[in-house]
Order: C-alpha cells, then structure tokens, then sequence
C-alpha cells in the first residue's frame, strides 16, 4: 500500500551521508530526557529520518503545529501515490517494561479508501513496497478498509491482521485540518491503551487490547496514501518515545537467501543495513552490481542469467547497521542453489483422509528436495486446479521432505515432521486434481496431475490412504509411478515413501501422433510427459519435401505430452510427409524416444460412410474397459477432433470423443473407451496409440444398445444396434466376448452382420482387423512379425505376432513352433475354428514355461476344411537373447 515511488524518484542516500547518520545519531535534533526522546523538528533537520524518496518530505514553516516547523508531505503529486518515512531509534525492549508513543498530527482531508494515514512500530523491519512490514503494530485509519474508524492491525511475519478498532469515527469526530494528539500507552503486562486530545480538551481514552507479537521497538514510520488531489495533507510534531532504551550492539546477519529468477536474488536482513553504491556484490561467474540506500531488503539484479541445477557463491560487501554494528564475516561469503526443475517434487497426496487409518485425518501434500544442496522456497507457489498456495521463506535441506496442510492440523501430526501449516491450503479433491510447483519466477519445477484411480487396491480408495510417488528419478511418470501406500499407518508424511524404490520402466516414450492442424502448423502427441527443455530447441525436428525445421515450438504446459510446430512453409493435401525427431528428445528421467518418426498428411473433410463403427465390447472381464471400434474405410486421412458419441437417441448433445488432434490414415483402426488401462492382456495388445482416452465415456448396457457416432458437423456418421444375443449360440459365457462387424458394406444395423470375435483371438481384436468378416476373405496366408523377437521384458519385441487369413470359415488349424531339428516345442493352436483368420502370439517359451535358448525357429501353420481344402504355411524367425 506504501512505499511504492520507484518510478517517481530514486534513492539519495549516498555513503557520506550514511556515516553522519551513524557517526551523528545521538546528536539529532532531539531532546533526551532520561528514558525518552522528544523530536520536534525546530533545527530543521531531517538527520535520523529516511525515506526512499527524500524530497517527498520536508520540514515546512506552512501551518507547523507548534513552533516555527513541523514535519510535512511536500511532494506536488500529478497522480496518486503512497509514501513512507522512517524515524531509527535505539531499541526499546517490551518484555516487561512499559513504553509510551506520542504524537500530533494534522490530516487535511476526508479519510477514504484512497486517502488516508497510518503510523507503523516496528522491529527492525522497512514496510515493502506495498507498506506491509515482517513484524509491527499498527494505528491508523483506513489502512485496511474502508469504515473511517480509528483502528489497530498486527503485522506478523508479513500477515497483516485486524486487531482492535476504537470505534472512534475519525470523520465524524475530527474535521480536516484539525490538530489532533495521539497517545500509544503499552503496560508491563502487554496490554496497549489509545487516547486521543482534541484541541482545548484533555486526553480520552478510545480503548485498550492486548498484544504480544511485538517484543522489541525501533522503528517509527508514518504512511500516508493520497489520491492526485489530496496530496501535501499530512503533518507530524512532536514526536515522543518513552521506554527503556538499549544500545544495540548486535551484528546484522542474512535470514533468507533465495533466489527470485535467473536474474534477480533477494537477501532479507536481520534489520535495515545501509548499503552504499562504491561497494559491489559479486556472484563467482556471473559478475558484480551495486546499490544505494537502507534496507531490510536487499534485491540484487544479477548482469547475467543463473543456470538451474548450479551451486554459486555471493560477496556480500561490508556492511552496517544503523548504529554502526558490521555484519559479520561468515555472512559476507555467501554459497547458495539455483534449483532446477524437479529439485523440489510432489512425492505424496493425502486426498481423501476420512476415515483415517493411523494418521490424522487432515489433507496433505508432501514435498521433498531431490537436489543435493539446501535453498530457500520463498515465494514459491502449490497450485491446486484453480487455488494457490504462497510457500514460506522457508529453507529446504537436501533430501529433506516438507509436508503442506491446513493451519488446524499442526497438532496432530509428530512434531519431527518438517511441516508448514496455512488457512489458505486448497482443497484437494477426492476424485484428483491438476497440482503444480512454481517456482519465485514462476517456473514449472513439477506437476502432477494424480487421480483416485491410481490407487491399487478398491478399498484403499475409499479414504485414509495416500497416493505415493514410486520412484524419485522418474518424476514425470505419472500414473505407472504412483500407488497406494503400504506403511499400516496410512501414509508417509514426511518421511521416506513406503513404496520408495529404483523401479525402472521398461517404456521408452514415443510418437504417437503428428497431425495438421487447421492453422497449419503440425501437432506432434507423445505416450508420456518429456522433458520440456529438450522439445524446445527447432533443431531436434526435420520434415521432408523441402519444409525443413520448424520456426517456433509450444509446448504444452505443465505436462509437456505434446507440441506445436510451426513452419515457413505450407503442407500440400494430399502428399506424404515425413517428419524426423533427433534422440535429444527424451523424457525427465533422460530416456529418450523410441520411435521418433513419422508419416502424415493433411486431414480431409469427412465423407459418407468414411468412419464406421467395426467392433463392440460392452460386457468386459472385471479390470477390463469396455470399448467401441472405429474404422476409416475411405482413401484419405479423417481427423477425429470434435466427433461425438451417443446411445440411443442422437438428439441429446452428444459427447466429444476427443478435443485433441486425432488424424486415422486410411484403413486404419482405433478405439474409442474410457482410458489407457483395462483394455486387453499385454498378451494381443500392445498399440496404446490406438486408443482414443474419451474424457465421459458413456456406459455401454449389456443388454444392447444403439450406438451413434457423430461428426464435427453433428451429422450422423454411422449408427449401429448390438444385442447379447447376436453372440454365438455354442458361447455358454458371453462375458469378455466383443461382437464384430461382419461387412463394412452391409448396414450396421443389421442383426446378421454382427458375430461374436473368435476364440484364439482372445474373443476380441482391439484397434486391428476383426477376426470375422468379409473383409478378411481372400487367398490364405500367414505372416509373422517381428522377423526376430528379445523375450526379455524391456517392452521391446518381446513377442512374435502371428498373423493368418483363411478364403472362408469353417477351417479347422493347427500352429506349432519348431526347432531346427524338426523338433516341436510348442503348441500354440490345435483344432481350433478360428473363424476367417486371427493373430496368435509366442513368447519364446517352451511347453514347460521356460525361456528357449537363442537361434532360429520355424512356425508352421496348418488348416483344413470339412469339403478337403487344405492350407499348410512356414515361417522361419530369430529368438534373440
């Protein structure tokens, strides 16, 4: 609210002058009498006062209070503004001795919100810019509101907070211009009176409280907010301070080092220091800068930008107190951290704490400095979707966790537990929420956005149970790096997660996506968060066909799973592009891209009978998620963004499948369900690509539904009718069992163009080609893939797809695998009706579950008809180890 002239003037306080004020303090223009000091400005002299902005104040002749001068704001302002001035004293202890604060003063306006006056006592602490100090006690009218009464606020640790109001009305009791006297009387027992003397009358009590933040006096400040017209109304005489004074002999110390961005630190001081331009602060590396005046804080605006993740070292130049005091050397060498993003993580969430197991039954988030090196978190921000949370100016230990909760829990946890209570903690919502770490510069450190869906066991969801993260070194996992803790209490608060491991994971991050957006740019979506940093440079992507790098690059925030690219030149419709991604792509963990490139085209408009609906599951195994299939059956790329889903009835609005970019190449299959886990076994599905997440998924009934798909233009793009009873009839359980289009030319509301998927495709085939159909008919064949397999588990060619189509149904197979030899070693299918073709799958085990040794192996593939056709087929592939 005060102290807010920066822009207006510069500060003009130079060494020499500093000195007098130490050299000179008890020579001031004050009458001492024993316990007491008396200012009443008849020298003309301003010695012992500051102000950021010394011209703003000035000892007038004009109307002094009493005697020829008094104390004025002199500034002509040609707009509003706000403005302090300081009177430093020798310390005034108020543990147990009484003191007196007295004052006369002329105010020549009407208080409003705009114009008023507030006096502040402090301790050692400058109001900052917005005229808010680190501890004091203030008296004034309006300085908060609006209701002209004369008040009392308390300033703790920067918290401003109303604490008395004398209901004295001071517009209604005092006309402007009037001289009024003002009496501040503190008792030995903490207990503060006001009292008020009007003109021609005696001193009158307006009321008494008690207070007990404030142990120490040695700062007098008078704050004065004026609008354009109501500036040069503010006067003071006659200062008096009475008490016990004592002489401070105190080194000034840094509390706080942090820093404020890459090219600005903060130091907060113990008490105001005078700082003068011929001394530098220089940071190792980096280089010096200087500053001019008095502070409780110092900010430093660095020549050069600091880099993350760096340890530095600050010369603090020689510095004073203001009664003369230098700060001591270990503060004048000074190491700090730059902390990087994910040196500061979101380790743990107590979400749901009802009813407790073993903790209390309080929300929570846990923090824990992953970096090596201790650093300040001030100003920090947790932000919960929509609410933020301002961190303390607090250190951090390394390896050290600090736990966030409401202000009515401190109590209850244990008192070894690092923790930082506020009234202002967001609510964290049962279901999940989107949290984010800021840094003071308002940089991303991590985020996290958990769901009560990654809790691992149903009942642990149901409250008392928070989410741990899994593994420290991979941050920016999210689902597959969280879980239910195990500790019997509940939680971990504040110490090492009970899920705490090296867990490695085997996923390498890919491509998934490139699609044209309708800007043309290129939109590029990948399986997992990356590291941000590494998808910024526009040297880390090449197009063919001559478009080159990309000139600019957003990345989404603050998961970075996907980017926009954009480029000089324009995508032409209808040709093929392809782009490149270098492996300086790589996730937080520093895994890079597995498959870093791909081919795209620009989108077309959606045409008649383009997308169709191809498969069904609504009656899954328990785990798994229902899902519907979509095909595109028209030559060209149709982009999914904005289609819809309905059941039953196509007028109700409809839901939008995906607000992302989602091209489907010609003949190309995806599937739309409710999210990326439960849709099928590793066994015969591993395209997590395919699958459209639709945020509303609607429930698909069991007993058979119509299902509608929508395009952007809300046009019906196919409708379709499945029923329980289009199952096979030998089916005894249906259960886990999709139904499949039989022809993609036939209406799909056709009973008899609907059949239940085939047995050795795991009775479904999510996002390939069905296992029945018109679509499979043609020659038999058999093809394989990969041509060599590494059965070790890293997620990579772990298993061999074994592909087969057969001209009609009604073919009984057989398929083995064989050594060299001709010895056979495993049975994959043995007098099976497999429908019109299918895919099976080998693992690189034998018939006794052990892994094979490495060499070549031959699948063979044998299928014979009632009416005597008979196929056979051979296959040689690698087993690597």
């Amino acid at each position: 609210m005060y102290f807010n002239n920066e822009l207006k003037c510069k500060i003009r306080y130079l060494f020499l002058f500093m000195k007098i004020l130490v050299l000179l303090f008890f020579s001031i223009p004050v009458i001492s009498l024993g316990q007491q000091i008396v200012v009443d400005f008849e020298e003309n002299d301003l010695t012992g006062w500051y102000s950021p902005c010394l011209n703003h104040w000035c000892i007038s002749e004009d109307n002094a209070l009493d005697g020829s001068y008094s104390l004025k704001h002199c500034f002509n302002d040609s707009i509003a503004g706000q403005d302090v001035i300081s009177f430093f004293h020798q310390p005034v202890p108020l543990e147990c001795d009484t003191a007196v604060w007295q004052f006369e003063l002329r105010y020549g306006f009407t208080p409003s919100r705009n114009n008023h006056w507030a006096v502040i006592i402090s301790d050692n602490s400058l109001p900052d810019n917005d005229g808010r100090c680190l501890n004091g006690l203030v008296l004034g009218v309006n300085y908060e509101g609006n209701s002209d009464e004369l008040k009392v606020w308390s300033q703790y640790n920067g918290i401003t907070e109303e604490i008395f109001n004398t209901g004295f009305n001071w517009q209604e009791e005092i006309d402007p211009g009037t001289i009024v006297t003002l009496r501040l009387f503190r008792s030995h027992d903490d207990r503060y009176s006001i009292l008020i003397e009007k003109p021609d009358q005696s001193f009158v009590s307006v009321g008494d409280f008690s207070h007990r933040d404030l142990n120490s006096a040695n700062i007098f400040m008078l704050c004065y907010r004026y609008t354009a017209t109501c500036d040069q109304g503010l006067w003071l005489d006659n200062l008096i301070i009475r008490g016990t004074f004592r002489q401070d002999t105190i080194a000034p110390f840094v509390r706080v080092l942090y820093v404020k961005s890459p090219t600005a630190l903060e130091l907060s001081f113990s008490e105001p220091v005078c700082v003068n331009s011929a001394s530098d602060w220089c940071v190792d590396g980096n280089g010096c800068t200087s500053l001019n005046g008095i502070y409780s804080v110092v900010s430093l605006e660095l020549p050069n930008p600091l880099h993350p993740g760096n340890v530095y070292h600050l010369n603090v130049p020689l510095l004073e107190d203001l009664y003369g005091n230098d700060i001591s050397e270990d503060n004048r060498q000074m190491e700090f951290y730059y902390p990087g993003p994910y040196d500061l993580l979101i380790t743990e969430i107590m979400a749901d704490p009802n009813p407790g197991v073993f903790l209390p039954e309080t929300e929570y988030v846990e923090l824990y400095n992953s970096s090596g090196s201790q650093y300040s978190i001030k100003d920090w921000r947790l932000t919960v979707n929509s609410k933020t949370l301002v961190l303390p100016p607090m250190d951090i230990p390394a390896g050290a966790y600090l736990i966030l909760c409401d202000n009515f829990s401190d109590s209850s946890f244990d008192s070894t537990i690092r923790l930082y209570t506020a009234e202002d903690f967001p609510a964290l919502s049962n279901s999940g929420a989107q949290l984010i770490l800021l840094d003071a510069s308002g940089r991303l450190v991590h985020s996290v956005n958990y769901q009560d869906t990654w809790h691992t066991e149903p009942e642990k969801k149901e409250g008392g149970w928070s989410l741990e993260m899994i593994n420290t070194l991979n941050p920016c996992h999210e689902k597959e790096n969280w879980a239910s803790s195990v500790d019997y209490r509940g939680g971990t608060p504040g110490i090492l997660n009970s899920l705490s491991t090296m867990k490695k994971f085997n996923s390498h991050p890919d491509l998934w996506r490139v699609a044209v957006t309708e800007r043309g740019s290129l939109m590029l979506y990948f399986s997992q968060a990356l590291d941000s940093s590494t998808l910024a440079p526009t040297g880390y992507y090449m197009v063919d066909h001559g478009i080159g790098h990309p000139e600019q690059i957003l990345v989404s925030w603050p998961l970075a799973d996907h980017a926009e690219l954009f480029f000089l030149e324009s995508f032409a419709a209808g040709r093929e592009y392809e782009i490149s991604l270098t492996d300086d792509i790589c996730n937080c963990s520093g895994t890079k891209l597995d498959k870093n490139t791909l081919q795209f085209r620009v989108s077309s408009i959606p045409v008649r009978d383009g997308i169709l609906i191809s498969e069904v599951l609504s009656d899954p195994e328990p785990g798994r998620r229902e899902f519907i299939e979509i095909v595109n059956r028209s030559g060209n790329v149709i982009d999914l963004r904005d289609y819809r889903l309905n059941i039953d009835d196509p007028s109700v609005t409809a839901n939008i499948i995906t607000n992302e970019y989602w091209p489907l190449a010609a003949g190309e299959y995806a599937i739309i369900t409710g999210g990326y886990d439960g849709i099928d076994s590793e066994y015969n599905f591993d395209s997590p690509e395919k699958i459209i997440c639709m945020p509303g998924m609607p429930r698909l009934p069991n007993d058979g539904a119509t299902v509608y798909l929508l395009d952007q233009a809300g046009e019906i793009a196919d409708r379709i009718i499945y029923s329980p009873e289009w199952h096979h009839e030998i089916l005894r359980e249906v259960k886990g069992v999709s139904l499949e289009r039989i022809s993609m030319t036939r209406p799909g509301v056709d009973p008899h163009n609907w059949h239940s998927a085939a047995s050795d495709a795991d009775y479904m085939t999510p996002a390939a080609p069905n296992s029945v159909g018109d679509d499979w008919k043609g020659q038999p064949k058999i093809s394989i893939s990969p041509e060599f397999i590494t059965p070790d588990g890293n997620g990579k060619d772990d298993w061999l797809s074994i592909r087969y189509t057969l001209d009609e149904e009604g073919y009984m197979i057989q398929l083995y695998i064989f050594n060299l030899e001709g010895k056979r070693i495993r049975c994959l299918a043995e007098g099976s009706l497999p429908g019109t073709g299918g895919t099976c799958f080998f693992d690189g085990k034998g018939e006794d579950g052990r892994c094979l040794p490495g060499g070549y192996y031959i699948v063979y593939f044998h299928a014979y008809h009632q009416n005597g056709k008979i196929f056979t087929g051979k296959k040689s592939f690698l087993l690597a180890i």
